[in-house]
C-alpha cells in the first residue's frame, strides 16, 4: 500500500498524489509495473470531479503499466475506479 507523505510536498492535485503514492508502494516491493494484472482506485476526491477517464487507467498509462503491446508474457492490466456517491435522500 502507497501513501502519500504526512508533509504536502506536493500540490493538491488527485493524479499527482496518487503517482507519488503508487510509485512508492511500487519502490518497497518486489514488483514492477508489468508484473500488475489489477488496478482499482478506491478514492473520495478527485481534482476538479473529474470522472472520466478512471484515475486507474490513467494511473497505469503514467506508470507506462502494461502499456505497449503485449509481450510473450501477454501481460496485460485490467484498471478501473470504484467510487461511492451518495444517494439522495
Amino acid at each position: 500500500m502507497g501513501t502519500i507523505p504526512e508533509e504536502r510536498i506536493l500540490k493538491n492535485n488527485s493524479i499527482e498524489l496518487l503517482h507519488h503514492a503508487a510509485a512508492t508502494c511500487l519502490n518497497k516491493s518486489s514488483y514492477q509495473c508489468y508484473d500488475i494484472g489489477l488496478l482499482i482506485y478506491c478514492g473520495v476526491y478527485r481534482t476538479d470531479y473529474l470522472l472520466e477517464p478512471a484515475y486507474a487507467a490513467l494511473l497505469a498509462g503514467e506508470l507506462d503499466m502494461n502499456a505497449t503491446s503485449p509481450d510473450d508474457n501477454n501481460n496485460k492490466t485490467l484498471a478501473f475506479d470504484i467510487l461511492m456517491v451518495p444517494l439522495a435522500s
